[in-house]
C-alpha cells in the first residue's frame, strides 16, 4: 500500500498550546485548530474508506517558500542566484510542520498517530510551496529497492520505444546508469535525497508499476 497526498501552500507550523481566563477557570486551548480543519478539508479526499490500523511508515516533505534575497534584482528578476541554499535551516523547525499535518490527518487517515512506526521529514526551499505526504505499509521496499525496480523497467521502457532519441541525451543515460547501479546494499552514486527525488522524478514521468 502506498498512498501520495500533495497540497499547495506554504507549510505552518503547529503552534504551542495557549491558555486563557474564561471566568474563575483557566482554559488550554490549540490555536492552529483552523489550520488543522483546512489542512484537513483539503486533503479528506484521498483518505482511505476506514483509517488505517496497521504499521506504517509517513514521510513529509516541506517545500517552503524562497525569499526575495534568493532571487536576482534588474534583469536577474526571478532567476534563482548560484548562493541560494537549497535547505530550509530556519524557523518553522521540521519537527512542528510535522506535528500540524500529522495531527490533521489523525483518525481521518489512520487510527492513531502510535502506529507510524517509521518517518522521514525534509524541509527545503521551493518556488512553488507544497507539503508532500507519502503514507506506505511498513514493511514496502526501501527507496534503494524501489529506485533500482523503476530503474530496469525505465530500461526497459526507453529501449523499446525510442533509444536512438535516448542515446543523445547523456544526462538521461547517466540518470539510467545510476539506477542500474542502486541495490539494496549499494547505492551507487546516489546518496538519500537523490534516490527519493529520483523514485518521484520516475512515478511523475512514467507510469512503469505493474
Amino acid at each position: 500500500m502506498r498512498i501520495i497526498v500533495q497540497i499547495r501552500g506554504n507549510p505552518r507550523p503547529q503552534q504551542r498550546h495557549r491558555h486563557k481566563k474564561q471566568g474563575k477557570f483557566v482554559i488550554t486551548y490549540d490555536p492552529s485548530s483552523k489550520d488543522k480543519d483546512d489542512f484537513l478539508a483539503q486533503i479528506i479526499s484521498k483518505a482511505p474508506k476506514e483509517p488505517f490500523d496497521e504499521p506504517l511508515r509517513v514521510d513529509l516533505y516541506f517545500y517552503m517558500n524562497r525569499p526575495k534575497s534568493h532571487f536576482g534584482t534588474g534583469k536577474n528578476h526571478g532567476t534563482l542566484k548560484k548562493s541560494a541554499p537549497r535547505w530550509h535551516t530556519s524557523v518553522p523547525d521540521a519537527d512542528n510542520l510535522a506535528k500540524l499535518v500529522l495531527d490533521s490527518m489523525n483518525k481521518s487517515f489512520w487510527r492513531d498517530d502510535s502506529i507510524i512506526c517509521y518517518s522521514r521529514i525534509v524541509k527545503q526551499y521551493s518556488k512553488t510551496p507544497f507539503i508532500k505526504i507519502v503514507i506506505s505499509s511498513i514493511d514496502e521496499p526501501t527507496p534503494d529497492v524501489y529506485l533500482r525496480y523503476f530503474g530496469l523497467k525505465m530500461l526497459e521502457h526507453v529501449s523499446r520505444v525510442n533509444m536512438d532519441r535516448v542515446c543523445t541525451d547523456k544526462s538521461l543515460l547517466s540518470l539510467i546508469d545510476q539506477f542500474i547501479q542502486v541495490s539494496v546494499t549499494d547505492r551507487g552514486k546516489l546518496d538519500d535525497m537523490g534516490v527519493l527525488n529520483a523514485i518521484s522524478w520516475l512515478e511523475e514521468n512514467y507510469r512503469l508499476k505493474d
